[in-house]
């Protein structure tokens, strides 16, 4: 069985180890090479970034719904972006504001990449490159079909997760909050079509979950409950399905 936390307020501080865990083969960032070894498509569960030889790139938001291009600087490890135009709201948070940073330190290897930052949520961002990671999607309603969540993850070549995001479900109240990470996901050992999700949210009202779910073929059930702003959340219980997702 899962192990429960004594205090769902431990995922509230959640940063993951795991976000730091690069695979092997590390690129060496040599600015004097004739093509930086980011140059191309990377993908961060969200949304889509490319990065062109010339020294631009373009940003494209949730669902390809927005765009934003511009130009980059890298000196020996650090990474600068700096954004040119954009059709993406203010408020594409954990996309926009949060990433377009001066001197982030990058790591690169040949499945991600790694952007440290003081300012960055959690304090790191990462990326992949398609086709090292499998997509899933869950779409989440409450039991009286009023509430609802979009569940969004990015799973690894070895089943764990690498990054994931929650939204809320369109045209439904959240369960949870409009928007946050997803912290892990984690199987049941005894049976593997049991699932575990945490989730949490930053920003003036903090907040957190846990699902436990049970995948039969497309069809989800399970529960849930949370804290949001010291307002406990739950129990409940959620029904929902897997939705093909054509991410890239």
């Amino acid at each position: 069985m899962f192990e429960e936390p004594s205090e769902i307020e431990d995922s509230l501080t959640s940063n993951d180890p795991s976000l730091l865990e690069m695979d092997s083969g590390l690129i060496d960032l040599d600015a004097s090479a004739q093509k930086p070894p980011f140059v191309g498509l990377w993908l961060d569960c969200i949304g889509k970034i490319r990065f062109e030889e010339d020294g631009s790139f373009e940003y494209k938001g949730v669902d390809d719904q927005c765009t934003t291009t511009g130009y980059y600087e890298l000196k020996e490890n650090v990474l600068s972006l700096y954004k040119s135009s954009s059709t993406c709201p203010a408020d594409e948070s954990d996309r926009q504001n949060d990433f377009f940073k001066e001197r982030m330190v990058i790591i690169v290897t040949f499945e991600r990449m790694l952007w440290q930052h003081p300012a960055l949520d959690t304090g790191v961002k990462v990326w992949i490159r398609p086709g090292m990671f499998r997509p899933e999607r869950f779409l989440l309603l409450d039991e009286g079909e009023t509430k609802g969540q979009d569940l969004r993850m990015c799973v690894g070549q070895d089943g764990r997760l690498i990054v994931g995001f929650y939204f809320s479900l369109l045209g439904y109240n959240s369960l949870v909050s409009g928007s946050g990470r997803i912290e892990r996901r984690e199987i049941e050992a005894e049976n593997p079509a049991h699932l575990q999700i945490r989730t949490s949210c930053q920003g003036p009202c903090m907040c957190a979950a846990i699902f436990n779910l049970v995948l039969e073929g497309k069809n989800i059930t399970g529960e849930y409950r949370g804290i949001n702003c010291s307002q406990i959340i739950g129990p409940g219980s959620v029904h929902g399905s897997i939705v093909d997702w054509k991410y890239f």
